[in-house]
C-alpha cells in the first residue's frame, strides 16, 4: 500500500505561522524528509557501485590499448571478448557499452535525490525552527514515535529494508 504524502505549502514572506502547522502537515514534512535522505541513500549506494564497475572497464580498456596499440570498440564482438578475457570478472555485462549510460544516469539520479534531501530536510528546519531545549522533531510533530516510523514505512511502500540499510528512521529525523 503507498501512501501519498499531500503537498505542505509555505507562504512566501512568512504570511504563514510555521508554528500553526497542523499535526498532519508536521507528519507530512517529517516523512516526506526521511523518505528523502532514505532515497538519496540508495541512490548514492548505486551510483558508487556502478563508477566502480565502470572504473575497472575503463582500467580493462586502458590495458587493452597498451596491449594492442587502439582503443577497443565494445560493439566489436572480438573487441569485447578480448577486453572481456583481459577483466578480472568473468560477467560479460562488465563490458557493455551500455555502463557507461547507466553510470551517467545513476550520477545524475544521485544529484537530484541529495537535492530533494536536502531541500525537504531545509523545509522541516524552518518549520521547526529548532525546537525548544531538549524538544526533538518526534515532540514537534506530537504524535507517538511509532505511528511516525509506520507512517514512514508506509510512505516506502513497505518495504523495511531501506530504512534499515540507511540508517535514517523517525527517531534520528532532525535535521543537521
Amino acid at each position: 500500500m503507498q501512501v501519498r504524502l499531500r503537498p505542505v505549502h509555505f507562504y512566501v514572506e512568512g504570511t504563514r505561522d510555521m508554528s500553526q502547522l497542523t499535526t498532519e502537515e508536521k507528519l507530512t514534512l517529517v516523512v516526506r524528509a526521511q523518505v528523502a535522505r532514505i532515497r538519496a541513500a540508495e541512490a548514492n549506494q548505486r551510483a558508487r557501485t556502478l563508477q566502480r564497475r565502470m572504473n575497472a572497464l575503463l582500467r580493462t580498456l586502458d590495458r587493452f590499448q597498451r596491449l594492442h596499440g587502439r582503443e577497443a570498440d565494445l560493439h566489436s564482438a572480438t573487441d569485447r571478448a578480448a577486453v572481456q578475457s583481459l577483466r578480472r570478472s568473468r560477467d560479460p555485462g562488465a563490458t557493455s557499452p551500455e555502463i557507461v549510460q547507466e553510470v551517467a544516469q545513476a550520477l545524475e539520479q544521485d544529484v537530484k535525490a541529495r537535492v530533494a534531501a536536502k531541500e525537504a530536510l531545509v523545509a522541516v528546519q524552518t518549520a521547526w525552527g529548532g525546537g525548544g531545549p531538549g524538544e526533538t522533531v518526534v515532540d514537534w510533530v506530537g504524535l507517538p514515535r511509532d505511528e511516525i516510523e509506520q507512517t514512514l514505512f508506509r510512505a516506502l511502500g513497505g518495504q523495511p529494508a531501506e530504512m534499515a540499510t540507511s540508517g535514517a528512521s523517525a527517531t534520528n529525523g532532525e535535521p543537521r
